[in-house]
């Protein structure tokens, strides 16, 4: 990362925030966690009995993606046609959790052109007063990073794109320039050393 990228990520304001969270009620929640469980295991009847991983594909398909009004709930989430990258994350780390690795809410940056950034600023506009999730050149996004278990390299799934991000950081758009994994050890994602809750730029 360039310095001038690094000093724009100090005014970069979910830089230090945490990660998002869906609200839990009770047996309303409970009951909407076990319908996201079921759905994933109808839409993966297909799949290999020696896959050892399989992540949530059909969010994508199921979900768009667009501006939701936070705090949001489980029983909330689950009813909507339209979620942000937030809950697309939420809903992956619970899936993915049922399944034998271990699983870390993850926040990268993206480097995007102006051009998108205004077309999502405007689209933004029409639902919230301050957009703090688009920066000038770079957009934050949540993801969720993923490894064996016990073990420290890391894997990171975009469950909002449906894809596994390559393990460096690149330039041009949709490149990853920053990457912040909350885990309570260092952990490896690609030659990276992340983890901890800290954010290592490009």
């Amino acid at each position: 990362m360039s310095l001038d990228m690094a000093v724009s990520a100090k005014h970069f304001k979910h830089v230090g925030t945490p990660h998002s969270e869906l609200v839990h009620h009770g047996q309303c929640c409970q009951l909407a966690q076990r319908w996201l469980l079921d759905m994933h295991r109808s839409m993966s009847f297909h799949r290999s009995e020696n896959q050892e991983l399989h992540a949530p594909l059909w969010l994508r398909h199921k979900f768009k993606w667009g501006p939701v009004q936070w705090p949001l709930s489980w029983c909330e989430a689950v009813r909507k046609k339209q979620i942000d990258c937030g809950v697309f994350a939420a809903f992956a780390r619970e899936i993915l959790s049922e399944q034998d690795v271990d699983v870390f809410p993850a926040q990268i940056m993206l480097a995007q052109p102006k051009t998108y950034v205004h077309q999502w600023n405007l689209k933004w506009a029409n639902v919230f007063q301050h957009i703090q999730w688009i920066g000038d050149d770079h957009v934050y996004h949540e993801v969720c990073a993923v490894a064996k278990k016990g073990q420290p390299n890391l894997r990171i799934f975009d469950p909002t794109e449906g894809i596994w991000i390559e393990s460096n950081f690149t330039h041009g758009i949709n490149g990853v320039v920053g990457v912040n994994v909350i885990s309570q050890t260092i952990m490896q994602w690609g030659s990276h050393p992340v983890g901890q809750g800290k954010w290592v730029l490009a």
